[in-house]
């Protein structure tokens, strides 16, 4: 894999039942992470509670050891400068030192997948209708993992401030970010069967 930069952004897709889930409601994609720089990733972690600072190596031995399916986006526009990656592992740092897994977050966001599948009849394309995820702010200094890595990338212009993405599930960022393949994004790697899912 050519060598990812900070703000690259990784998807993953598990086969455990909350990832099943997920998918099956919001779209490919059960998580997402932010590479700090080329030897590091930074996610939010359910299992932990925290925010966490992982080396690349061993977050790629963990999923391909369960089996988990993966694709990482790689910028090329805006370009990653000094000091813009110097910005991003700013934010990314802050966010391990001082926020905490949201997890009112996570049954919020699938209420709203909820209503954007069953009730609004919305199909698994574009941002969903944000009604419930939004009261997630309620909890001072919580974050989901689209979130960790969203609000860093809306700060340095790589995602519009008026993109929703906020607020969105890895699943809606992806769908950005592919819709913008060789225009603003990359595909740097990506694991066998990736694709399999239905709207990869």
């Amino acid at each position: 894999m050519q060598m990812p930069d900070s703000g690259d952004v990784l998807f993953t897709r598990s086969d455990s039942f909350f990832g099943r889930l997920t998918c099956k409601l919001t779209g490919p994609a059960s998580h997402q992470a932010l590479f700090y720089d080329a030897n590091y990733i930074v996610e939010a972690s359910g299992q932990s509670g925290r925010i966490e600072k992982n080396e690349c190596n061993r977050v790629f031995d963990d999923l391909n050891k369960r089996g988990a399916k993966w694709i990482v986006f790689h910028w090329v526009r805006p370009p990653v400068t000094t000091l813009v990656r110097a910005s991003i592992q700013c934010d990314l740092m802050e966010a391990t030192e001082f926020e905490r897994y949201s997890y009112i977050e996570l049954p919020l966001q699938l209420m709203d997948c909820v209503l954007n599948r069953y009730i609004l009849k919305r199909p698994l394309q574009g941002l969903d209708e944000l009604v419930f995820r939004k009261f997630g702010n309620i909890w001072e200094n919580g974050v989901i993992c689209s979130k960790t890595s969203n609000r860093a990338l809306i700060k340095n212009f790589f995602i519009p401030t008026d993109s929703g993405l906020q607020y969105g599930s890895p699943s809606d960022t992806y769908r950005y970010l592919k819709d913008r393949v060789n225009k603003d994004v990359i595909i740097l790697d990506y694991s066998k069967g990736w694709f399999d899912f239905n709207g990869a």
